[in-house]
């Protein structure tokens, strides 16, 4: 199992709710207020490994005290739901180069 997210990565969103692939049992239901939103940026504060799945805790929203109370303090979002933010905010960043006529350069990843 390997994660390539750390605390301070940027991630988006690609799977906000439902079965995550090659991951049964995996439901992806919350309560409105801890809702991911597909395609929106979030931060990782920590990532850990809970029944199994890498959990990642997130700066812009957390789990509902009746979550935590369910599921302990340990629940958290499945990595498998995210992809490096980098990767997104090249792709708008080229986008936007195409569209305004401006030549843009593209950075390498460090």
């Amino acid at each position: 199992m390997e994660c390539r997210f750390q605390p301070g990565d940027r991630v988006v969103c690609v799977n906000p709710s439902g079965p995550i692939p090659d991951q049964p049992g995996s439901h992806g239901h919350w309560l409105p207020d801890e809702a991911l939103v597909e395609g929106r940026i979030y931060t990782v504060t920590s990532a850990h490994v809970w029944e199994g799945s890498i959990v990642l805790h997130l700066a812009e929203v957390q789990r509902s005290p009746k979550s935590r109370a369910k599921w302990g303090d340990h629940c958290g979002y499945n990595h498998r739901r995210f992809r490096p933010a980098q990767d997104i905010e090249q792709f708008r960043s080229l986008v936007a180069g195409v569209f305004s006529g401006v030549p843009i350069r593209m950075e390498k990843p460090a």
